[in-house]
């Protein structure tokens, strides 16, 4: 369910304007279809063919705009990159959904219980560092510190054992060691940048889903 099914609402317009000047010039061949949905899991992913869904969950975690905007670069870093479309072309099988979104930074939690195994660690580390990437060039255009997704994300996940299993496996990334990435970009940002929504736009998306 969405959180807001009007597209002109203020928040889905603001979402919407900051994902189509976020894939400009990317090379991408398709349109962003970014949907703030309700559930309880807090979670974001990009699907093959364009689609970026964030949960309200995640959204309520969000406490700031940099964070909300260094999650949301990220998932549209997968689409510029076309990772959902080459994970469906170099993995066979029923676990392709669950094995992207097992390999996104956010879905960890959702996919843990349904194999491991499905997805090729060595794809996952490096789609999650190019989508990194993706949000702290991004950032050279829209005055948001992209090192801030890995708050947002640290605040779920804890960096517990699971987590710090995976990563010795070089399965998934430590999100600490992703921010310390993050943060060496994010200082070489220009001055006078524009943040990615303004304050009226930002409290309108921050409460689509409800107050928190």
């Amino acid at each position: 369910e969405l959180c807001d099914p009007d597209p002109q609402s203020p928040a889905n317009r603001a979402i919407a304007r900051f994902g189509t000047a976020a894939l400009a010039g990317s090379g991408s061949p398709f349109d962003l279809d970014i949907r703030v949905v309700q559930s309880t899991i807090p979670n974001a992913f990009a699907l093959p063919g364009g689609q970026v869904f964030f949960s309200s969950a995640l959204l309520d975690l969000a406490r700031s705009q940099d964070e909300f905007a260094g999650v949301l670069a990220h998932e549209i870093g997968h689409v510029a990159h076309r990772h959902g479309m080459e994970q469906l072309i170099s993995t066979a099988g029923t676990g392709v959904l669950i094995g992207f979104i097992l390999g996104d930074m956010t879905g960890i939690s959702v996919a843990a219980g349904l194999g491991a195994a499905m997805i090729d660690a060595r794809f996952s580390r490096a789609a999650e560092q190019q989508a990194d990437l993706f949000a702290a060039q991004l950032a050279h255009r829209f005055d948001f510190n992209p090192a801030d997704l890995a708050d947002l994300i640290g605040r779920i996940r804890e960096d517990d054992a699971y987590s710090r299993a995976l990563a010795l496996l070089s399965t998934h990334p430590l999100t600490e060691d992703r921010k310390a990435a993050l943060e060496i970009v994010a200082r070489q940002r220009p001055p006078g940048l524009e943040p990615p929504f303004s304050a009226g736009e930002w409290a309108a998306i921050s409460t689509m889903c409800g107050a928190p």
